[in-house]
Parts: C-alpha cells; sequence; structure tokens
C-alpha cells in the first residue's frame, strides 16, 4: 500500500474519471454505471 500510495502522490498513477456529478444527481449517476459501458470512475460531488 505504501508503493501504491507514492505512486499516486508523484502522479505517475491517475484514476480515469468518467464524469463528475452533482449528489442531486445520484440516480442517473446509478443508472449510467450500471449501464455498464463507462471507462472510468463516476464521481459525486458532495461539496460545491
Amino acid at each position: 500500500m505504501i508503493q501504491i500510495g507514492a505512486l499516486i502522490d508523484t502522479g505517475r498513477i491517475r484514476p480515469i474519471i468518467e464524469t463528475v456529478l452533482p449528489l442531486s444527481q445520484a440516480r442517473q449517476a446509478y443508472e449510467q454505471g450500471a449501464g455498464g459501458h463507462t471507462r472510468g470512475k463516476i464521481v459525486l460531488r458532495v461539496v460545491d
């Protein structure tokens, strides 16, 4: 875990983010993820 953390800290590993949605669109985020056609993560923004 320490090695992975170091790779993330140095930017050698970055997550692939498909989309960022506000929490009010959680249902749409779920439906998008359930569709199985995403290449990255779906992020719900809780605070602006």
